[in-house]
């Protein structure tokens, strides 16, 4: 059961970012804050191509990512938007070191230990053990990474992370087959924060939720990324989320980085343009 309170309100995306956009001057001043820093994450050149092997006919190369260069920095929220196979998915892994770039060169400020940098996927309920209760599978993670000393310590320690993620403490006896959608959200994004990462990527965590369940979870978000000072990367084919939710945008058209820079600026104009890229997937 979630709490009532302010991540429950009812939700449209115009309220969303009517209340989550800030006056010109403090949105300059907090932008100035960001990327006046070195970035997060800088990949530089970076390309992937994959060698498909076929009988009886010569091997072909597919190019996934041609020549990529990006910049996410500390504290923002960075958008990537195309169409499904354009390439979104494989600059994540790239970054995760799932893949491994063909040229190019990915760097990594003080992002030095595999926690650092938690994903949250699409098909959320897939990375929850059927088998464990939810207290349990959180409490392995909290003892993984010796978060804290003892098991007085560590219940405490959970119970927070309920608390901040909207969750009553009822939640942690049961199994993952027992909750809602949005339980199963709220229970993934408490796992990732667990670990204390300094960066979360969401690669279409949310794209299955109706419109109101999604209003919870950016909501919800919101509160964390503040509270934690986190980086988001934020995959998805919504052009209303990824406007409301995303400091800044970049649009990946087969491997290919086609546009890049504020959510206002790309979204602003040429929006026709963007919506061609991917047409197919925009009721997704």
């Amino acid at each position: 059961m979630t709490k009532e309170n302010v991540l429950e309100k009812k939700f449209n995306f115009s309220l969303f970012r009517k209340e989550n956009v800030l006056e010109k001057t403090i949105l300059i001043k907090n932008r100035n804050r960001i990327y006046e820093n070195k970035p997060i994450i800088k990949l530089t050149n970076v390309s992937k191509k994959y060698l498909i092997k076929r009988f009886f006919r010569s091997d072909i190369v597919h190019t996934a990512l041609l020549n990529i260069n990006l910049k996410i920095f500390k504290g923002e929220c960075f958008g990537i938007i195309g169409k499904s196979g354009s390439g979104k998915s494989t600059i994540v892994k790239c970054i995760l070191n799932l893949e491994k770039i063909t040229s190019g060169k990915i760097t990594k400020s003080k992002l030095n230990s595999r926690r650092d940098i938690q994903i949250i996927f699409q098909n959320t309920k897939s990375s929850l053990n059927p088998s464990q209760r939810i207290d349990i599978m959180i409490m392995e993670i909290i003892k993984y990474y010796k978060l804290e000393s003892n098991n007085i310590k560590m219940k405490k320690y959970l119970n927070n992370l309920l608390s901040d993620v909207g969750l009553e403490k009822e939640i942690l006896e049961r199994y993952p087959h027992q909750l809602s959608g949005g339980e199963i959200q709220r229970v993934a994004i408490a796992k990732a924060i667990a670990v204390k990462p300094k960066v979360i990527i969401f690669d279409e965590s949310i794209s299955g939720l109706d419109l109101s369940l999604q209003g919870q979870i950016l909501n919800l978000l919101n509160f964390l990324k503040n509270k934690y000072n986190l980086t988001f990367i934020f995959i998805s084919h919504n052009l209303n989320i990824v406007k409301s939710f995303c400091d800044r945008i970049s649009v990946i058209s087969e491997g290919e980085l086609v546009k890049v820079g504020f959510a206002e600026d790309i979204l602003k104009s040429n929006v026709d343009d963007i919506k061609k890229l991917f047409v197919k997937n925009l009721n997704r």
